[in-house]
């Protein structure tokens, strides 16, 4: 049920409970940093079940502004779901 109510605050952005969450804790995929006190229950049950979500989902690009190519899961079939550069290429980590 929590990996439910994760996938819902990931897929419909638009609902109350996603905008609620976001208000008060940021991010799901990258939650601000708050002492343990601060959060309640529910918010540490879905950072729990975060791991797994993450571990089996990327992004769809879009238009591909809000994509960091070297630090968000975006390409199926990679480790991670991101690229690795060759090591004779530079990377910018904030492309």
């Amino acid at each position: 049920m929590l990996s439910k109510t994760a996938w819902g605050l990931i897929t419909n952005k638009g609902s109350i409970a996603a905008a609620a969450m976001r208000a008060k804790y940021g991010n799901f995929l990258a939650p601000s940093l708050r002492s343990p006190s601060a959060t309640s229950t529910v918010w540490k049950g879905l950072q729990w079940v975060r791991v797994t979500i993450e571990s089996g989902t990327c992004y769809s690009i879009g238009n591909g502004a809000n994509i960091s190519i070297w630090s968000d899961p975006w390409i199926p079939g990679m480790s991670n779901f991101k690229p690795t550069p060759a090591a004779d290429i530079y990377s910018d980590q904030r492309s």
